[in-house]
């Protein structure tokens, strides 16, 4: 009989991927839910835009404690001793931080190939 949690976990890492694809975005997903075999550690699910290292996580029901309000776009969290958290709509972080990012990373690529090739056209000119 097969495992329900296992496929819904997979299930719900399988429309992470395709959220990301379908917002122009890359992402993987690490084949039986193992980071090992893409050379991370097992708690990795998967990666975005080749770095950035993910895990998912489905459950149940979420306490509303970490689910941020309509009114803000994030919740910020922190316990006794530990690192600060954020919490967002996954919508959101494609769209407004990851999106942002590679179309910044692409404009600043273009600008330092267009750099480059003027600086080798006043190399040229000044010879």
């Amino acid at each position: 009989m097969p495992n329900k949690s296992k496929q819904k976990g997979n299930r719900f890492e399988r429309d992470i991927v395709d959220l990301c694809k379908s917002n122009s975005i890359d992402a993987r997903r690490a084949w039986g839910s193992d980071g090992r075999s893409m050379g991370y550690t097992e708690g990795v699910d998967g990666i975005l835009n080749g770095e950035d290292k993910w895990q998912a996580k489905c459950k149940k029901k979420i306490s509303p404690f970490y689910v941020p309000n309509e009114e803000v776009d994030m919740q910020i969290f922190k316990g006794d001793r530990t690192a600060t958290y954020v919490t967002l709509d996954f919508n959101y972080f494609l769209t407004d931080y990851i999106v942002r990012i590679n179309d910044l990373t692409c404009h600043n690529e273009s600008l330092e190939d267009e750099n480059k090739d003027l600086k080798d056209r006043l190399y040229r000119e000044l010879k």
